[in-house]
């Protein structure tokens, strides 16, 4: 997948209907579709869980690590790509992949 930075913001901001640097739950299901990236619903209610405590929206800053970190798993080929973002000791909004399965 090669995506330029321009794309990625440009489908965040087409789903940011209310222009607000936010999008809510399943506009980020959406938007992730539309790059083709499919997470199971339990993943998807996970992670954006744990966007929302570590960076209180899921703003574009939120949607870009997400999106670095799932490709750095589908470059590495891991059989399941989902990266789960857990945040430590109070501090939000840097986050840190937990695990992510062979």
């Amino acid at each position: 997948m090669n995506l330029t930075p321009a794309q990625l913001e440009s489908t965040f901001r087409y789903f940011d209907k209310d222009e607000t640097n936010t999008i809510h739950f399943a506009e980020l299901i959406t938007a992730l579709a539309s790059l083709g990236i499919l997470y199971s619903e339990e993943d998807m209610d996970l992670i954006y869980d744990q966007l929302l405590r570590g960076y209180g929206a899921v703003t574009f800053e939120a949607f870009i690590n997400l999106l670095v970190f799932t490709l750095f798993f589908f470059q590495k080929r891991t059989r399941n790509c989902c990266a789960l973002f857990f945040f430590s000791g109070g501090n939000y909004g840097r986050p840190r992949v937990a695990r992510a399965a062979a």
